[in-house]
């Protein structure tokens, strides 16, 4: 069975509907299309003011999308739903607000913030900075190489 990706931009994301779908592309509900039962929209998640999580994820997580297309291909319910919503179904986007966050995130002021760290990873550096006279000379080193 086929499926279709509808991007076509919409204001108000959360009232674009499979009517919607069809009037912009000149088809009816009796349509013999094999992608009919699967049109999919990318704003399975957005936030009250319809920004798309799909283009506003502060951080990029392919894998989720992955995850979430795999999810409105096969509607395997042990896959996570992100960032697609099958309109055929009468999906319709889920609202992200600050209240759901688990992390407060960091803002820009006179002190470094602390690094955000990606699902189950540690941090951890095995890196360390030559110090005093050493530090001096691969700095006056790397001077004269550039002259």
């Amino acid at each position: 069975m086929g499926a279709v990706i509808d991007e076509i931009y919409a204001p108000t994301p959360k009232d674009y509907s499979i009517s919607t779908f069809y009037a912009n592309y000149h088809l009816s509900s009796g349509s013999a299309h094999a992608f009919m039962q699967k049109v999919l929209r990318i704003d399975g998640l957005m936030s009250a003011d319809n920004n798309l999580d799909w283009y506003e994820s502060r951080i990029a997580n392919p894998e989720w999308a992955l995850e979430g297309l795999r999810q409105a291909l096969s509607g395997d319910s042990s896959l996570r739903r992100k960032y697609f919503r099958n309109i055929a179904k009468n999906e319709v986007p889920e609202e992200l607000s600050a209240d759901m966050c688990a992390v407060e995130m960091p803002v820009c002021g006179k002190t470094y913030p602390a690094i955000i760290l990606r699902d189950g990873m540690a941090e951890a550096s095995s890196a360390t900075a030559p110090t005093g006279v050493t530090a001096l000379a691969l700095s006056a080193l790397a001077l004269a190489l550039c002259l």
